[in-house]
């Protein structure tokens, strides 16, 4: 969850710093993590915006701001949701792994049958 936050925090970052931007006309587009295109603005006032599973939306400007602001407090909600119970694991697999360590020490120990 924390990359889907950071990526969506970078999203929202170059949206907010290069929108209205008329240097901005021309980018390079994203096709996947380390392909990009060619890309041209005609209309810096609407956008496409990803909201998952391949589907499009058209938003203008600020509806868009409006979407990644919503979606960044969502992801921080549900990582604060989840943190405890990640916690909590963690720490029992480290219970279990220190058990098993004790249990193989005294399994190779010599003497031991």
């Amino acid at each position: 969850l924390a990359f889907l936050e950071k990526k969506v925090l970078g999203s929202q970052t170059v949206w907010l710093t290069r929108n209205h931007d008329p240097c901005w006309a021309s980018f390079p587009l994203t096709l996947a993590s380390q392909m990009y295109v060619p890309g041209k603005l005609h209309d810096v006032e609407h956008v496409l915006i990803d909201v998952g599973t391949g589907y499009y939306v058209e938003k203008t400007a600020e509806d868009a701001k409006d979407f990644f602001k919503r979606k960044i407090d969502f992801l921080t909600k549900q990582m604060e949701k989840i943190q405890p119970a990640l916690q909590e694991k963690h720490a029992m697999k480290q219970a279990v792994m220190e058990m098993m360590s004790q249990k193989i020490q005294q399994l190779t120990a010599p003497g031991a049958t």
